[in-house]
């Protein structure tokens, strides 16, 4: 299993830090709005974190985004802290 990217790894470090801090995942929306890109982009990273198991997901449920299997792994290895 590949590690994670720079960009996978703010993502994760994102996505960790919205649900502490509001009790639920952000949306594809507000991830794209935060990081200035595409709701297309923000999809794509998650589905490599999801592939990877950094983080697990409810097909098609919204604001399902939670740990994965490996997610301690990955945090590990030192992911960036969120900006």
């Amino acid at each position: 299993m590949k590690d994670l990217t720079q960009v996978q790894k703010t993502y994760l470090v994102f996505v960790i830090n919205y649900r502490a801090a509001h009790g639920n995942s952000p949306t594809l929306k507000e991830m794209s709005a935060h990081f200035a890109v595409s709701t297309r982009a923000c999809s794509d990273v998650i589905k490599a974190l999801v592939r990877k198991e950094a983080l697990s997901t409810a097909s098609r449920q919204a604001r399902s985004l939670l740990p994965g299997r490996r997610l301690f792994e990955f945090l590990e290895e030192g992911a960036p802290s969120h900006g």
